[in-house]
């Protein structure tokens, strides 16, 4: 697994509340992003882009306080847009797989020399604005053809704090801090005001002096397809006592089977609907040990579980284990030998055996002697479920 440091924990915030009655306002910088959120809870993240002949211009994120609102993608290039010239968003990043990307004619020009995409949070290129490095936009003008790169530093702490800002933390709209909380029909979040200290605001903006706090968002337990408990999990040493579970195609992995269960020991979780979960190491390491993770029925025949982490699929997950309060499976990859950084990914589980996609990310990219448990390292990706 590459190593990403794009991570709310890896910049600082700085929060300025100007206090001017209805126009007051909170801004906040994360990265090179440049937050500003009206009184209305209409959030922006701005960024310089430039040319490498020395054109400059603005990309900006964006979004409403409406539930279920779309995230807007805006560049404000050096020369003048025209309606139906083409705008290409491409976004590079170290790790990714693939270059990924929007285009699409410029349909209408707003202050400033301005156009937009509108993407719905869930959207890949929403997605992939938050992994990446940088982002290319091209405009295709009519005599020229202008690529401006804007870096992406940051792009997930200042859309985890569009949520944070709007009062979605835990809500199923957010960007970032996705959790099980509806998104409100019909209404307008108004958490977190904001309001001059003139006290002349309306009701439903009162004064704010101080940003929230930028913790780690609480994981929430997902929702099973039908009821499903863990009646048991047990520590395993031996591989005789599991090898008539385990599928062939594990062995043809090269894996130590029974060096690693006497060494580091394995787990089977058994469920009141009959099902196990089986996690065996597969060679000796220091802190990243990779592992096979097997699904099935009772006393039969399991199948390998593959892990979907952004494209780069595996059926050697690294220190895989079960995470019964979040009906999921857990990994964790460490940065270092010390293990006091890396990411740690979440995927639910619910009995299935196909791929399982990432529902969360959670990343400490510094290395820095601080200790604690990767449950609680800064969340850098959630989606829905």
């Amino acid at each position: 697994m590459m190593r990403q440091t794009l991570s709310c924990a890896a910049v600082m915030a700085a929060l300025v509340l100007t206090s001017s009655g209805a126009n007051a306002q909170v801004r906040e910088q994360h990265g090179v992003f440049d937050v500003l959120c009206r009184a209305d809870l209409y959030c922006t993240a701005e960024t310089k882009m430039g040319t490498t002949d020395g054109l400059s211009g603005t990309f900006k994120l964006e979004r409403g306080p409406a539930p279920g609102g779309k995230v807007f993608l805006s560049a404000s290039p050096a020369r003048d847009l025209v309606e139906g010239m083409r705008i290409d968003m491409d976004v590079h990043g170290t790790g990714l797989d693939r270059v990924t990307g929007i285009f699409g004619p410029v349909r209408k020009i707003y202050p400033g020399n301005e156009m937009t995409f509108a993407h719905e949070t869930t959207d890949g290129i929403v997605d992939w604005v938050r992994r990446g490095t940088v982002i290319d936009i091209t405009a295709a003008h009519e005599a020229s053809t202008d690529i401006y790169r804007a870096s992406l530093d940051g792009a997930t702490a200042a859309l985890l704090a569009f949520d944070r800002l709007q009062g979605r933390v835990g809500r199923r709209d957010a960007i970032v801090a996705y959790g099980p909380v509806p998104a409100s029909d019909g209404e307008t979040y108004f958490p977190v005001p904001l309001q001059g200290s003139s006290g002349t605001g309306s009701a439903r903006s009162p004064q704010r002096t101080a940003a929230a706090p930028q913790a780690s968002v609480p994981l929430a337990p997902a929702e099973p397809s039908r009821p499903r408990e863990m009646v048991s999990g047990d520590i395993i040493y031996e591989l005789s006592d599991v090898q008539a579970l385990i599928p062939s195609e594990a062995f043809g992995f090269g894996c130590q089977f029974g060096d690693t269960l006497q060494a580091y020991g394995g787990m089977l979780w058994e469920f009141s609907d009959g099902q196990y979960l089986l996690t065996v190491p597969c060679e000796p390491a220091d802190v990243n040990l990779s592992t096979i993770v097997v699904a099935g029925d009772a006393g039969q025949k399991g199948n390998l579980i593959s892990f979907d982490t952004f494209g780069d699929v595996t059926k050697l997950p690294i220190n895989a284990v079960y995470d019964d309060t979040l009906k999921a499976i857990t990994t964790t990859n460490f940065y270092g030998p010390d293990a006091d950084c890396g990411e740690h990914f979440v995927y639910n589980f619910f009995g299935d055996v196909g791929a399982l996609a990432v529902r969360t990310r959670l990343e400490k990219p510094d290395c820095d002697g601080q200790y604690g448990s990767p449950e609680d390292w800064p969340v850098a990706y959630s989606r829905a479920r």
